[in-house]
């Protein structure tokens, strides 16, 4: 097993950036005043997780209208329009796109599962000995967002969030 990988908040930034601007055309700004801490009633949450040489899982949180503004913005349909498995659907690609890049960045080979959506707090749906390794903050339509990395067993926090 690979030891822990730092995951700079930069990379995992520009990630962000790079899937939010291909999916949904626009790019995000980053978001200073977000603490990352983002869950809870109202929360859309969006898992993959990584297996293999590396574990862990990368969640991303919005709020629920939010999910509905990137289910709109990537099915080019009204946010009226907008059912509960779109929303699904479409969060769940961003963050499984987001777990992809992630992923590259580590040295060996690793699995990306299906992803999981839910409602609440992330930490919820992650493995019970996952540690918060990298958060990143952005806005995207004036509504801030999360997207975090979680590290299976690891007590390294990388750069700090």
């Amino acid at each position: 097993m690979t030891p822990h990988p730092s995951f700079a908040q930069k990379d995992v930034g520009a990630i962000v950036e790079s899937v939010w601007s291909s999916f949904l055309l626009e790019t995000p700004e980053p978001d200073a005043a977000c603490s990352g801490e983002q869950g809870g009633a109202g929360q859309v949450v969006a898992l993959v997780s990584v297996t293999g040489g590396w574990n862990g899982h990368v969640v991303l949180t919005c709020s629920e209208p939010q999910a509905r503004a990137i289910s709109a913005a990537m099915l080019e349909i009204p946010e009226a329009e907008v059912s509960a498995e779109d929303l699904a659907d479409a969060v769940g690609e961003v963050a499984n796109m987001i777990g992809g890049n992630v992923k590259s960045l580590l040295p060996d080979h690793s699995t990306l599962s299906m992803p999981v959506v839910a409602f609440g707090d992330p930490a919820r749906l992650v493995t019970p000995e996952a540690n918060r390794v990298c958060t990143v903050c952005m806005t995207w339509r004036g509504d801030p967002f999360a997207v975090g990395v979680w590290a299976n067993g690891s007590t390294s926090t990388g750069e700090p969030a």
